[in-house]
Parts: C-alpha cells; sequence; structure tokens
C-alpha cells in the first residue's frame, strides 16, 4: 500500500512565564497570565495545579536569590481556587508528618502562576519579584527532600509513604529531589546555587526525574516575574 505524505503541521510552542512588565493583578485573590497561545498536547491534558518550578539554594554563597522559592503552575482551562490548600516539606530521609506547611488562598487563573516565599541560608543573591506568600514557613534542604502541593489545610499524616507517590488522596503534585526517599517514580537531580528545579514544558508523567530539570531560576508570581540572571557564559538581555 503506497504511502502519501502530508505535511505536519508546526508544533504549538509551550507557554512562556509572564512578563516581568505585564499589568499587575492583585496577589492575595489571583495568579499571573502567561501569555496567550497554543498549547501542546501533553500540557492541554493535564487536570490539576502543579509544583513548576524550585529555587532551594536562596541566601547561599553565589545564591542567585536570598531567599527560596516555589512556583505554581496552572496548565488547566478553568481557574481553581486555593483556598483551603498548603504547600508543604518532608526532609529527605523524614518518616514522620511534612515539618513545614504554608497555608496557601486565593485563585491561580487558568495559565497562570502563583508564587511561593521561602526562607533563605544567608544573605547572599537579590530580592525575588512580588510573592503570593511571603512566609518563609517553606524552607527546603538543596540536597535532598520532598516538596508536596495538597488541598487540604491540614497536615499530611504521619503515614505518608516513601518510594513512588502518585494518586494519593490530600496530594495534588509532588516533586521528590536529590537523594529523597519520596517522590514521583524517581527523584529529579538536585539543584545548585545558580540553578533551579524547572518542569519541563508543563508536562507531567508521574516522574519527577523525567520531568525536570535544572536551568537558572525564573520566578513567577501574579505580579509577573524575572527574566534568568545573568551567567558568565549567558550575559543579561538588553531591553
Amino acid at each position: 500500500m503506497l504511502a502519501f505524505g502530508i505535511a505536519a503541521a508546526p508544533l504549538a510552542l509551550p507557554p512562556a512565564q509572564a512578563e516581568q512588565n505585564s499589568a499587575p493583578a492583585n496577589p492575595t485573590t489571583t495568579a499571573a497570565l502567561a501569555p496567550t497561545g497554543a498549547l501542546p498536547a501533553a500540557v492541554t491534558a493535564q487536570t490539576h495545579v502543579i509544583i513548576n518550578e524550585a529555587y532551594l539554594n536562596g541566601g547561599s554563597a553565589g545564591a542567585s536569590y536570598k531567599n527560596k522559592f516555589v512556583e505554581l503552575y496552572n496548565p488547566t482551562d478553568a481557574d481553581v481556587s486555593l483556598d483551603g490548600w498548603s504547600l508543604q516539606y518532608r526532609s529527605g530521609t523524614g518518616l514522620a508528618a511534612p515539618s513545614n506547611v504554608a497555608p496557601l488562598g486565593g485563585t491561580i487563573k487558568s495559565k497562570g502562576y502563583f508564587l511561593v516565599n521561602g526562607g533563605s541560608n544567608g544573605a547572599n543573591g537579590r530580592d525575588l519579584p512580588a510573592t503570593d506568600y511571603t512566609g518563609t514557613t517553606i524552607n527546603p534542604a538543596a540536597g535532598a527532600g520532598t516538596v508536596v502541593l495538597s488541598d487540604q489545610a491540614a497536615k499530611l499524616p504521619a503515614d505518608l509513604p516513601t518510594g513512588s507517590v502518585v494518586g494519593r488522596a490530600g496530594i495534588v503534585d509532588l516533586l521528590g529531589y536529590g537523594t529523597s526517599n519520596t517522590f514521583e517514580t524517581a527523584p529529579s537531580t538536585a539543584a545548585g546555587v545558580t540553578t533551579s528545579l524547572n518542569r519541563t514544558d508543563a508536562a507531567d508523567s508521574d516522574s519527577n526525574s523525567a520531568d525536570f530539570t535544572r536551568d537558572a531560576p525564573t520566578p513567577t508570581g501574579t505580579q509577573g516575574g524575572d527574566a534568568p540572571p545573568p551567567t558568565a557564559a549567558s550575559p543579561a538581555a538588553r531591553s
């Protein structure tokens, strides 16, 4: 049987993070909108808010930012209320309930971002752009740990298992990194002082090792975000 060639349609671009000079939104009620445009099938298929980026070396010598942060992204076609949700952290060797719990609130818009401020290891690095949670409750270790996005305000129970945790009640998304004992399928690598753990194209295959890579931190919240900090290999872009 003869096969007839058909010109392939161009792939849609992944969602870009909100521009720094975009119009600000109310940080207590909404999340920044990403630029409009078609999304890849893997992204539009997502049905839940995701942990999109985590920078875990804030304040360390040579750090890009003074504070750690976790960035959430809503790849769905509907706004999602974060009222009664929380971001939680358990150490990489933890066997009990999470040690850090940050209460969340407001609404993360469809294709929008939400930025959670974290703790700091020192005074090095620049300030984060405006964050949507301004406390320092979340203070993940850099080398290993588990960050959990939960749709409940209460601390997850002490029977949170080790190993791969996928589809468990109370857990919307989970990121295990480094040598953490809790993860989705397999932990991602640990990040560095000038790199964060970045989810690729907002895809969620339920494998931390497959979904996250190390890249320059780009914190983005309801009021926009920062361009990647300049490095020796990648000079700052000029406006």
